[in-house]
């Protein structure tokens, strides 16, 4: 019971809002792109390797990926790539398979 009161006392640090995303030419957004390949790429290649230095590579290379895709906008709820990006998902032909 003690727990239940103090859980709901904590506050949380993640703004409500974003700030906006700082711009960036479209030939930085290009070279991020690539950087996320390579590192898709290099977690595909580690994670079937079988030495504990192939897992952190992995790991490694997935949480660089995930920052450049912050980076160039590809992560942040409100940024114009996500709108987009969702905007032209909802264009899809639904699937008949079930």
């Amino acid at each position: 019971m003690i727990w239940y009161y103090i859980i709901q006392e904590v506050r949380t640090m993640v703004p409500k809002e974003m700030p906006p995303q700082q711009p960036k030419k479209d030939d930085v957004v290009e070279a991020l792109r690539s950087l996320i390949q390579s590192k898709a790429q290099t977690e595909t290649i580690a994670s079937v390797l079988p030495d504990a230095l192939s897992a952190a590579v992995e790991k490694s290379s997935r949480l660089m990926a995930e920052d450049l895709c912050r980076e160039a906008g590809f992560m942040l709820p409100q940024s114009g790539n996500t709108k987009s990006f969702l905007e032209s998902i909802r264009n899809y032909p639904e699937s008949t398979q079930m």
